[in-house]
C-alpha cells in the first residue's frame, strides 16, 4: 500500500472513531445544519497527520470529551485533533482560540476571558498553555 493510501485509510479509520465519539455528546451538523449543530468535524483530507473539529456548544470542551478525544489517539501517535472554538454569534466578539490535542499532551489556546465564567476554570490534564506573545 502507497504512503498516500495508507493515510486516507488512517485518516478514515480515526476520522470515523471522531465522530462516534462527539455524536455521544451533541449534534454533528450534517444532522440538520449548522443553525442546530453542535460541531462540525471537517472533512476534507488535506494529507497529513490531522483531524479539525469546530465546536459550537461549549459544553463539548469538557475536559471529559477531550481526554476521551485523546484516548482514539492512543492507536494514532503521529496525529493530531485541533478544535476550534468556533460559536454562532461570536465569530467577531471572541478571538480565534482552541485546542490541539496529541497522543501525550493537549496545546491550550484557549483565551478563558472570553469564555462564559463556568468555562474559565476548564483544565485539561497534561496540558501545555500556549502564549502567541512569546511564540512557544
Amino acid at each position: 500500500m502507497s504512503k498516500e493510501n495508507e493515510q486516507g485509510c488512517e485518516w478514515l479509520r480515526l476520522y470515523r472513531q471522531i465522530m462516534r465519539l462527539l455524536k455521544q455528546h451533541g449534534k454533528p451538523d450534517y444532522e440538520g445544519g449548522l443553525e442546530i449543530a453542535d460541531f462540525l468535524l471537517v472533512q476534507d483530507n488535506w494529507g497529513g497527520p490531522l483531524h479539525q473539529v469546530e465546536i459550537h456548544d461549549l459544553r463539548l470542551l469538557q475536559p471529559a470529551v477531550i481526554k476521551s478525544l485523546q484516548g482514539l489517539l492512543g492507536d494514532f501517535p503521529e496525529w493530531e485533533i485541533v478544535v476550534r472554538v468556533d460559536i454562532p454569534g461570536k465569530e467577531d466578539a471572541w478571538p480565534s482560540m482552541g485546542l490541539t490535542i496529541y497522543a501525550d499532551s493537549i496545546c491550550d489556546a484557549l483565551k478563558r476571558e472570553f469564555l462564559p465564567a463556568e468555562y474559565r476554570t476548564l483544565a485539561y490534564e497534561g496540558a501545555v498553555p500556549f502564549d502567541s506573545n512569546n511564540g512557544s
